[in-house]
């Protein structure tokens, strides 16, 4: 897939964007959650969001 950036927006109007992430007490597979969760704390995810233009956060 092609992603094609048309326009981008000014960061001074709001605050940075935050996308927590968090395994839930209800969850039904709190395992695979806690896997996902490192998963998108090692270095090939980090360089996967890198790659796609966000800023990735010290854990």
């Amino acid at each position: 897939m092609l992603v094609k950036i048309v326009a981008t927006a000014s960061e001074k109007p709001h605050s940075p964007i935050v996308y927590p992430i968090a395994v839930i007490k209800s969850s039904k597979n709190v395992d695979a959650a806690k896997d996902f969760v490192q998963f998108l704390s090692e270095n090939q995810a980090k360089t996967v969001f890198k790659k796609q233009g966000f800023t990735v956060a010290d854990s």
